[in-house]
């Protein structure tokens, strides 16, 4: 967006130019002209004086706007850099997930190591002629995922469903593990059936304890023995 505005504005600014040195120069042409035909050299000097300041005006227009030009020049290499270099880093970024998707796959799915060492190398040289494409970015990552599969002969496992208990009448409940138990959803909040929470009272500082020992073993009557 900035580079658009930017270019905008260079191109008005050098149509402006081009309005300004077309006028400049048919002025100073008209001078040149006129001063040729003064009749006195009082008359011719003054015309020449006025024609050379007209003629310095009309070049640094012209200056002026070559350097307009090679400006604008400058900001379209510099906006194409920018717009390759980010979408280098994108396709780089989506090559590095397909990959590992598929590899994660290569791996679970083939069983011989040679198998699998090819299998990384057609990977490697598929995605990297499908990078290639001018949609690459385009199309939706699990669609390409899909698609480099089915070309190395891999099959995709559909996802496995959050593990939840089994109820009656729920034939396609998926049974909980028995070790970690039933994993509620993080924004399911937790209800129970049992006896509401009590708020404990926080334990009492050990130096509210030893006060309290100390009270005590005052207000305990002491026997003594006979022979004290």
């Amino acid at each position: 967006m900035f580079m658009d505005e930017l270019d905008a504005v260079l191109r008005d600014q050098d149509e402006g130019l081009k309005q300004l040195f077309e006028a400049g120069l048919a002025l100073t042409l008209q001078v040149q002209d006129d001063a040729m035909r003064a009749e006195t050299p009082e008359a011719r000097a003054r015309l020449a004086v006025a024609f050379h300041r007209l003629s310095r005006g009309v070049r640094q227009t012209a200056a002026l706007r070559a350097k307009l030009f090679h400006d604008r020049q400058r900001a379209a290499r510099e906006a194409q850099v920018h717009a390759d270099t980010r979408r280098n880093a994108d396709i780089a970024a989506r090559k590095s997930a397909i990959s590992n998707s598929v590899e994660r796959l290569i791996e679970t799915g083939v069983e011989d190591e040679d198998e699998q060492l090819d299998a990384y190398e057609d990977l490697a040289t598929r995605l990297e002629t499908e990078s290639l494409s001018d949609d690459f970015l385009d199309l939706p990552v699990p669609l390409q995922i899909a698609r480099l599969c089915q070309a190395l002969g891999l099959t995709v496992a559909e996802e496995a469903s959050p593990a939840r208990p089994p109820e009656s009448g729920d034939p396609g409940a998926v049974p909980a593990s028995p070790v970690a138990g039933p994993v509620a959803a993080p924004w399911a909040p937790t209800t129970s059936t049992s006896t509401p929470l009590r708020r404990c009272a926080p334990p009492a500082e050990p130096r509210v304890q030893a006060a309290m020992r100390l009270i005590q073993s005052f207000s305990t009557p002491t026997t003594w023995s006979a022979g004290a």
